[in-house]
């Protein structure tokens, strides 16, 4: 693989990992993954590759086409459109490890901010893995602030969540003391 140069081959290499016939072997998915560890930074021509997989009908194959994305970090940033649309229709699994994915590529995955917010106000995503891959994409932490002082007055987990995010404001959470107060006392 120290050879692989061109990016037409790498391309090749991938799609023959995961071509249609072998894509429920999981030995290949290992190999396909080994290969793109070992590829380093070039291995963002497989992207394309990977997004394609996001669609795939296997979950166990959607899934390692996340787990491969995560660990391409910015380099994944042409599949921030297949990501977003995993994000907003994808299963109760998939949807975090998407969300998980923007985060890790950064502001170039800016655009997806609105789905995973989105995602989380319709309760199909948890509010710890919304906020921090949306703050990882450049959202501004402030602008939750109203999203946290209501998720202050629900469940227990909810409440401890939300407290830890309007902790991370400082100043800015003044607005909020009210309701940590009402959710503290709630709590005993």
């Amino acid at each position: 693989l120290a050879k692989v140069d061109s990016k037409a081959r790498i391309r090749s290499l991938i799609s023959s990992r995961f071509s249609a016939q072998e894509i429920a072997s999981e030995e290949k998915r290992a190999r396909a993954r080994q290969m793109l560890d070992m590829l380093g930074p070039r291995a963002g021509t497989a992207v394309p590759t990977l997004a394609r997989l996001l669609r795939h009908s296997n979950p166990r194959v959607r899934q390692d086409a996340l787990d491969l994305l995560f660990r391409l970090g910015p380099a994944a940033h042409p599949a921030v459109p297949a990501l977003t649309r995993l994000v907003e229709k994808g299963g109760e699994f998939e949807r975090p490890g998407a969300a998980e994915c923007l985060g890790r590529i950064g502001r170039a995955a800016r655009e997806a901010i609105p789905a995973v917010l989105s995602a989380l106000e319709r309760g199909r995503m948890p509010l710890g893995t919304a906020l921090e891959a949306s703050v990882q994409m450049g959202y501004a932490l402030s602008n939750a602030l109203p999203l946290l002082i209501g998720r202050l007055q629900t469940n227990k987990q909810e409440r401890y969540e939300a407290s830890r995010w309007v902790r991370m404001l400082g100043a800015a959470a003044v607005p909020a003391v009210p309701a940590l107060i009402d959710a503290h006392t709630r709590a005993r």
